[in-house]
């Protein structure tokens, strides 16, 4: 059985340089929250376009990283259903028709 979509979701947030830009789009935030606090201004996405552009990124990377994931989880289980059970083997000059595939060394 496959990872689920929510772990595969959250395996793509579990990278230092990802956590490292999370950080930075919260710290970006709160910069953009004290400036429109300080001068009374109205709040506005201008204020915000840095965080908004990094969650953005982190969040098609995301995507994109899933949609990878679950693409060669499915290639793995395609190769493995093409994998066969048994083999036909040469042991000591003589030929053995039905061998687990298993028990043979790669």
């Amino acid at each position: 059985e496959g990872t689920s979509f929510w772990e595969l979701v959250l395996e793509q947030f579990d990278d230092p340089l990802v956590k490292i830009l999370l950080v930075a789009a919260v710290v970006s935030a709160l910069i953009a929250v004290s400036e429109v606090m300080e001068s009374g201004e109205a709040i506005t996405v201008e204020k915000f376009v840095e965080p908004l552009v990094i969650l953005l990124i982190l969040v098609l990377n995301a995507i994109v990283g899933v949609y990878q994931e679950s693409n060669a989880e499915k290639s793995l289980e395609a190769l493995k259903e093409m994998q066969p059970e048994v083999a036909r083997t040469l042991r000591d000059g003589n030929w053995l028709n039905e061998m687990n595939a298993r028990d043979l060394v790669p």
